[in-house]
């Protein structure tokens, strides 16, 4: 953590993941409960998403290799991602399968832009003898965001439905508590945008190293001059 990429890289991963889990725990559960999904259908409901991660992952890694730039991407796909937590909450008191579907797209444009990006920087900020514990530290950050963000913001649903609504049974679920269950998701993306902001503001810090600004490893070795290489070729004197 003593890098300052390692650690800025580690804070907005932790808060990205954390983020993250508002859409993979609540939107099945907020599908289920406004359109009678089973948890099958629900779960292939965030194939938009998916869509989206993967699409916007390979567009930024193929710019990023082309310009050796890549701070811009967190910060543009943190507030895509701020902005479809901002969206989803205001859907969510008048469900619409496509809306949330293309909302879901725009939030997984942005994450792609997020995760793999970070992970690029910290493996190009480091030296190569410290990369095993770069990686090993945001790893194990990006592990804990998910459970911490899975348990605050279950409680922060818990609190706002009632624990009545949340062992009942979405299918045995009257219309006040289905109400409930409604306002609860809301708030749980209320909640989350917020820490996609702070995970902006924590991206801000990032300062950026080019990638061709880092000189390949062949080419720190001490290069050989031509009188060195014939000192060193087999049969000259100095080689014997």
């Amino acid at each position: 953590m003593r890098s300052r990429t390692v650690a800025v890289s580690s804070a907005a991963l932790f808060l990205t993941t954390a983020a993250l889990f508002s859409i993979t725990v609540f939107v099945p559960l907020y599908l289920q409960t406004t359109t009678g999904a089973t948890p099958t259908e629900a779960g292939l409901l965030l194939a938009p998403m998916m869509l989206g991660i993967t699409l916007s992952t390979n567009l930024a890694g193929r710019a990023i290799a082309r310009t050796g730039r890549y701070k811009r991407y967190p910060i543009i796909g943190l507030a895509a991602m701020g902005v479809a937590l901002g969206l989803l909450a205001t859907l969510a008191p008048h469900p619409s399968p496509a809306r949330i579907a293309a909302t879901l797209v725009l939030f997984g444009l942005g994450f792609g832009m997020v995760g793999q990006v970070l992970i690029v920087a910290v493996q190009n900020g480091v030296e190569r003898r410290q990369l095993g514990i770069a990686m090993g530290t945001t790893t194990f950050f990006r592990g804990l965001g998910g459970a911490v963000g899975a348990a605050v913001l279950g409680a922060i649903f818990t609190a706002r439905t009632g624990a009545s609504s949340t062992v009942a049974g979405l299918q045995h679920l009257g219309t006040a508590a289905r109400i409930d269950v409604i306002h609860g998701v809301q708030t749980v993306f209320l909640c989350a945008a917020p820490i996609a902001a702070v995970a902006l503001a924590t991206v801000l810090l990032l300062r950026e190293v080019p990638l061709d600004a880092r000189e390949p490893i062949q080419h720190r070795l001490p290069a050989l001059t031509p009188q060195r290489s014939a000192a060193r070729a087999p049969g000259s004197p100095a080689g014997r």
